[in-house]
């Protein structure tokens, strides 16, 4: 898949992507981005009743539109938060999480734990990317960390893809440069790797800020790929990303000013019911 595809509607005048207003009748909301409770669900709704009112609205759609959950979650505090303080120790390359990332990880775990022992529970993911970047893959296998598994080859009991597109925002420094793609195969075996993936980093380039348009071109691709007619029934996914990837996702889904003023705190989890309208056929 390219890494820019080509796309059939014009971003700026008509997305077919939208942030549904449905998000705030379920779903409570933290200014800085921080991870709430059962991830925000209101205690006056059960998950059932979440996933009861997300299927009527697909029903009641009849195909002219398609709604799904995304818990868009964002890795854990890492050592590129702290290269001030390393200083010559300090190498950047592909940042790696930090005790207090960890931890975090550890309590985004725990939030799934707990969402899942209700009665009835939230469920798993019915479609699970993450980032190629080293500290968001640690934080999807901690958060997941019941669903993997030991053996070998591993069984995992939720399937993980790592997309290209879902990484971060690339600049000039180094933390930005991936690990190759047999590093990730072989420190994250539970994982699976997306078709097309090069073996080294083609993207970061040391001397090249990334632009924001081919930024949010990759940002839609995922969007594009999720809402597939092959994931039609798919109604729940999980990404694990960055900041600034979810900030150009909630742009995209039409909230405009979200890349100056969107929060996502380190370890932070973002519930979005997103509606994709199908632009009409020709």
């Amino acid at each position: 898949m390219p890494l820019v595809p080509k796309v059939l509607w014009d971003f700026e005048e008509c997305s077919p992507y939208t942030r549904s207003d449905e998000t705030d009748k379920y779903f409570e909301s933290d200014s800085e981005g921080k991870l709430l409770p059962r991830f925000g669900l209101l205690t006056t709704y059960t998950w059932a009743q979440l996933w009861e009112g997300i299927d009527a609205l697909n029903e009641e759609a009849k195909r002219a539109s398609f709604y799904k959950l995304f818990i868009l979650g964002r890795h854990g505090h890492n050592e590129h938060n702290i290269k001030s303080l390393l200083k010559e120790d300090y190498d950047g390359f592909d940042a790696a999480l930090t005790q207090k990332g960890y931890v975090q990880a550890g309590l985004v775990r725990a939030e799934w734990d707990s969402a899942r022992s209700e009665n009835p529970g939230i469920g798993l993911p019915q479609l699970s990317f993450c980032s190629p970047m080293r500290r968001a893959l640690a934080t999807n296998s901690i958060s997941f960390s019941s669903e993997l598994s030991v053996e070998n080859p591993p069984t995992p009991t939720m399937n993980t893809l790592v997309v290209e597109n879902c990484r971060e925002r690339m600049y000039t420094d180094d933390s930005e440069k991936r690990h190759t793609s047999l590093w990730i195969s072989e420190m994250f075996p539970n994982f699976e790797i997306e078709d097309l993936f090069t073996e080294d980093d083609e993207l970061w380039n040391p001397d090249l800020e990334e632009s924001f348009p081919h930024f949010r071109a990759r940002g839609r691709d995922v969007l594009d790929r999720v809402f597939a007619p092959e994931n039609d029934s798919v109604k729940f996914v999980s990404i694990t990303a960055h900041h600034e990837w979810s900030a150009m996702i909630m742009e995209v889904l039409g909230l405009p000013g979200t890349m100056d003023n969107f929060k996502l705190e380190e370890g932070g989890v973002l519930p979005v019911i997103v509606k994709y309208t199908p632009p009409p056929a020709n």
